[in-house]
């Protein structure tokens, strides 16, 4: 188990030195467009919940949308973010990583596997699309989607809401963690 934890952690450390300091990254906007091909709607439906973060830091006390230090986007929530809309998602100069997490409907125990949880790193002319659970293609400009390492059951002894938690595992993969 100790073995695990360091593994991961070595991990973490690994990956989180090939990132570009904030002071020296171009803050330039990440466009979403979202589409669904069955559904002829004017909003995203089918999430209990749906937001982005502009993540600047990480709080290790919290975990869930709490562990995040920044600002939230006012362009993607619950029942009021457009179809078929480009979105410029921009709305703060000054972020690391544009997170999107949408919780997804059903029963609790389906859910872990269904969340939308993405990590967006802003990347001059790459895309990507990224479909989710309910058929909702979310077609990205000018970003790349950055992993969300699993960290072992137990890590530093903390309990499973933390450790299955996919916004404090990306918050320790992307700035490491301080007891």
């Amino acid at each position: 188990m100790e073995s695990e934890s360091l593994q991961s952690e070595l991990n973490c450390l690994r990956l989180r030195d090939t990132i570009t300091p904030l002071n020296e990254r171009k803050t330039l906007m990440i466009e979403l467009r979202i589409s669904h091909r069955s559904l002829n709607t004017q909003y995203v439906d089918g999430f209990l919940h749906l937001w982005a973060f502009y993540v600047r830091g990480f709080n290790p006390r919290f975990h869930c949308q709490k562990a995040f230090r920044g600002q939230i986007s006012q362009r993607i929530k619950t029942r009021t973010t457009p179809l078929n809309t480009a979105l410029l998602l921009g709305e703060t100069r000054s972020y690391d990583t544009l997170y999107i997490c949408g919780v997804a409907q059903g029963p609790v125990i389906a859910r872990r596997e269904r969340n939308l949880h993405l990590a967006l790193e802003f990347s001059d002319g790459a895309s990507l699309i990224h479909t989710t659970y309910n058929g909702y293609q979310l077609h990205i400009d000018n970003a790349i989607a950055l992993p969300i390492p699993e960290l072992p059951k137990n890590w530093r002894g903390l309990p499973d809401s933390y450790t299955r938690c996919c916004n404090f595992r990306f918050c320790v993969y992307r700035f490491g963690f301080q007891d």
